[in-house]
């Protein structure tokens, strides 16, 4: 026969007897922890979803606001740089 770890030999002290009031009672509040995390849960998923979209909005707004510039840039005529003549 093998000897049992010491943690399984020890059990838990017995909890106390609820009554039936009081048993109620916490199934109560459980229900109440329960749709609150809930609904946190669901606000919370919302925000995401519109922080994404924003961010996303943003994003394309920024892209835009680039080719606009780079199509800019690029129609303006280039020369090249002249240099100071040194011996004037």
């Amino acid at each position: 026969m093998t000897a049992e770890p010491a943690i399984l030999e020890a059990t838990p002290p017995a909890a106390p007897a609820l009554s039936r009031q009081e048993y109620a009672r916490r199934i109560d509040e459980l229900g109440r922890i329960i749709a609150k995390y809930s609904d946190i849960t669901e606000r919370l998923q919302q925000s995401h979803e519109q922080l994404t979209a924003t961010v996303h909005s943003v994003a394309r707004g920024a892209d835009e606001e680039f080719q606009k510039r780079c199509t800019a840039l690029a129609s303006i005529p280039h020369q090249a740089p002249q240099r100071p003549n040194p011996r004037h």
